[in-house]
């Protein structure tokens, strides 16, 4: 296949159990488009609304009291959620596999699918890398455009509807952008060898696999995907940059985390566990809406749902991870 056919997704390697089309006129299509933006929009609004904007609000009036300029409070509060969710995480689930909590949830695998010591050391010292050190003078270095563009500490706070509505939007530009880099990075000729395999030396997932990547792929599946219509947008801090990034961060860790988990991204861990055992078989996006779009989960389809969407998918993923 030429690379202009990878990147307009023109031609097809999978074969296709229907059409881009006939999906998005199927019963299925509301059910994923649940999942994938409709459901974490509207829960991410609450929990914005309700808990997590108040909670800034107060870390901002603390910080006022040190004195603390609104860049060193969007550095500050940007930076420490990142290590205390990626703490509390790896932390947590690492210590889940010592120990053999969870065993009945945690998805099933093959010995030579287990991560060697060394490299379980390398993913830890790469994240301690970003979280201690490269992190903090690149978050120092956006806030410059995140400002400029309109983003404030002290702006009023948005309505529910506002909020659902920019955080679909979000929901929907980085599940396109992921899928659209994530699937280069596999199908343009080098790539996958030259980038992504880094990221793949996990052939069974863990939580400390999402953030041990090449830094080409950190940026143009990441970072950029996360954080670029909020900044275009001048959205809120605490009200929308924040949230998104407590939610993408859960989100992720949990993916990659190998324990299925009900009411925490179940479904999607099984999907994307799928994709790193078997990275060149498709399941490219977080959850399955542009890949069944595109026609890139017919394996999984195939394989493990033994059908259709319409007929089987909610039968094994049980219901959406934001009910």
């Amino acid at each position: 296949q030429s690379t202009w056919g990878h990147l307009c997704f023109i031609s097809m390697k999978y074969p296709r159990y229907q059409s881009g089309l006939a999906f998005l006129l199927s019963r299925s299509f509301p059910l994923v488009a649940a999942q994938s933006i409709l459901g974490p929009a509207l829960a991410l609004a609450m929990a914005s609304a309700l808990v997590l904007r108040p909670g800034f609000d107060s870390f901002v009036r603390m910080a006022r009291e040190f004195s603390l300029s609104d860049h060193m409070i969007f550095v500050v509060s940007t930076g420490c959620l990142h290590v205390v969710l990626a703490t509390a995480f790896h932390g947590f689930f690492l210590a889940a596999r010592a120990f053999s909590w969870l065993e009945s949830r945690r998805i099933a695998r093959r010995t030579a699918q287990e991560p060697s010591a060394t490299l379980v050391k390398d993913a830890l010292r790469h994240i301690a890398l970003g979280l201690l050190v490269t992190q903090w003078p690149i978050l120092f270095l956006v806030y410059y455009p995140c400002a400029a563009l309109g983003m404030r500490i002290d702006d009023a706070h948005p309505s529910l509807w506002s909020l659902y509505v920019e955080f679909s939007l979000n929901l929907l530009w980085i599940d396109f952008s992921f899928y659209v880099s994530h699937r280069a990075l596999h199908e343009i000729p080098g790539a996958y060898k030259a980038i992504h395999k880094k990221h793949h030396l996990f052939i069974g997932s863990m939580t400390i696999a999402s953030e041990f990547a090449h830094p080409i792929e950190d940026v143009l599946s990441a970072q950029i995907p996360t954080v670029l219509v909020i900044m275009l947008r001048g959205s809120s801090i605490g009200s929308i940059w924040l949230p998104f990034l407590w939610y993408r961060l859960i989100e992720t860790y949990m993916t990659h985390s190998g324990y299925a988990i009900p009411w925490l991204f179940e479904s999607q861990a099984r999907y994307h566990d799928f994709h790193h055992t078997r990275p060149m078989d498709g399941n490219y996006a977080g959850a399955p809406l542009w890949d069944c779009i595109f026609g890139t989960c017919d394996r999984w389809q195939r394989e493990v749902q033994g059908g259709e969407y319409a007929d089987s998918f909610w039968t094994s993923t049980q219901c959406p991870s934001w009910l």
